[in-house]
């Protein structure tokens, strides 16, 4: 492997630790809040976000170590979704000290937020592009 494609892994790996951690940290918060009125501390809320995409960066690293094609690591990404969900469920049990039924409504509310935020972004955009092109 590459030493570039390994600095290259390692920069996307951290801005992917850094971006999306702040937004889910808000989207934890702001879901805690929502299913049982807790308020949660943002560094809490960033940890157990950062925590959870472990699983997904390790994998990375171990389909670029390997070089497989493009289309097997979109697949992967797409299965790491609901691995993803369960160790977030399981960090949060264990930072915020709720039971696994809290946990789960919590990150589910969590994905449908973030699912709600991406479709707002998504119109903006387009409404955005198709006033750029007349």
């Amino acid at each position: 492997m590459q030493p570039e494609a390994i600095v290259n892994m390692i920069v996307i790996a951290f801005v992917y630790i850094c971006i999306g951690g702040l937004i889910g940290s808000v989207l934890l918060r702001a879901a805690t809040n929502w299913v049982i009125g807790v308020q949660v501390d943002a560094t809490t809320a960033f940890f157990c976000v950062v925590f959870s995409y472990l699983p997904r960066i390790v994998a990375g690293f171990a389909l670029m170590a390997t070089r497989v094609s493009k289309d097997i690591q979109e697949q992967v990404s797409l299965l790491m979704i609901p691995f993803e969900f369960f160790v977030l469920v399981a960090v949060i049990c264990w930072q915020l000290k709720f039971r696994i039924r809290t946990s789960l409504k919590i990150s589910a509310m969590m994905y449908l937020f973030g699912f709600l935020l991406f479709l707002l972004v998504w119109a903006i955009f387009t409404i955005l592009i198709s006033a750029i092109r007349g």
